[in-house]
């Protein structure tokens, strides 16, 4: 552990966690209630300006009470500030990240499985997903095959948008190949990539990775001088 992460560990323990158990709407909860720390300061990826994100993971009942008019349900955190730091906590329900793990969501597969948890009395959040993220080698296996199988399919619509010769389908459909290929090698690689941020930088943090790292960004080279394409007929 880095000093940057154990300084924000340090403070999401000392005082944010106290500064949420202790809120109105939560405190009278916060026994059913699983404070878990994500994002980058549980990656270990974080920076002097990180942010400390932190999910309350609960059951339905406690979501209903807790969440009331707040913007959880569309990926916006409720924020505040803690001793200069910024801290976004949102509630999620243990059903929710349940689905979420059982349909390889590639975001919440990277979250949950890197969250540290902060406080949580009856152990619901190891008990509910221990046994779940333990079948790695499992999940694994149907991630690639299903990443595997929609590059197969992408490969195929990439040839014929050439057909079409729209330059921003080409370029989009093209994006999507490549970050499709950057998750089929860390796959391979058997290394945990984020699939928001820092995909390039997680992906390709394997050996398989470093290898082809220079012919990934090659590949972006490739994109820019899709400007050059020419889809009238005499260049065909």
């Amino acid at each position: 552990m880095n000093e940057i992460q154990k300084a924000l560990l340090d403070l999401a323990r000392s005082k944010c966690l106290p500064h949420l158990m202790s809120l109105d709407e939560l405190s009278s909860y916060a026994d059913r209630i699983a404070f878990v720390l994500v994002g980058s300061v549980a990656t270990g990826l974080c920076r002097k300006d990180s942010d400390i994100d932190m999910a309350l993971v609960c059951e339905k009942d406690v979501y209903k009470v807790i969440s009331q008019n707040r913007p959880w349900q569309v990926g916006r955190p409720s924020e505040t500030t803690i001793e200069g730091v910024q801290l976004h906590y949102y509630g999620i329900t243990f059903d929710e990240i349940e689905a979420k793990l059982k349909a390889l969501d590639d975001v919440s597969l990277y979250v949950y499985s890197h969250a540290l948890v902060l406080y949580d009395i009856h152990n619901s959040y190891e008990e509910r997903f221990a046994g779940l993220l333990s079948h790695i080698p499992v999940i694994r296996k149907r991630r690639l095959e299903g990443k595997l199988d929609m590059l197969l399919r992408r490969s195929r619509a990439l040839r014929s948008c050439f057909d079409e010769g729209d330059i921003i389908t080409i370029a989009r459909v093209a994006l999507e190949l490549i970050t499709l290929s950057l998750k089929v090698i860390a796959l391979l690689d058997d290394v945990p990539f984020d699939p928001r941020k820092r995909l390039f930088k997680t992906a390709l943090s394997g050996n398989l990775g470093r290898r082809l790292a220079p012919d990934m960004r090659q590949l972006f080279c490739v994109i820019g001088n899709l400007g050059n394409f020419r889809d009238d007929p005499e260049t065909k």
